[in-house]
């Protein structure tokens, strides 16, 4: 299970278990920071907005080269 902490910008990975008797437990396999982080429900001009807009128009009135890497599910709309 893939959870986004909008508010701490920050991607939790948890693994349901089962104990030996069966009792269901949550296992958090890692907590990642980001400067943002969206889920599924985010919509492109809001990442666009939120990340890249103000890099690209310093870069473009600078003559500057900008770099922007994204990664995402195949199919996800990146």
């Amino acid at each position: 299970c893939i959870t986004v902490d909008h508010e701490h910008n920050t991607v939790i990975v948890e693994e349901r278990r089962l104990t030996v008797d069966l009792r269901p437990y949550v296992e958090t396999r890692g907590i990642f920071a980001m400067d943002y982080a969206f889920d599924e429900s985010a919509k492109n001009t809001n990442i666009y907005v939120s990340t890249l807009r103000s890099q690209l128009i310093h870069a473009i009135k600078n003559n500057e080269r900008l770099a922007c890497f994204v990664f995402g599910q195949t199919g996800s709309g990146k």
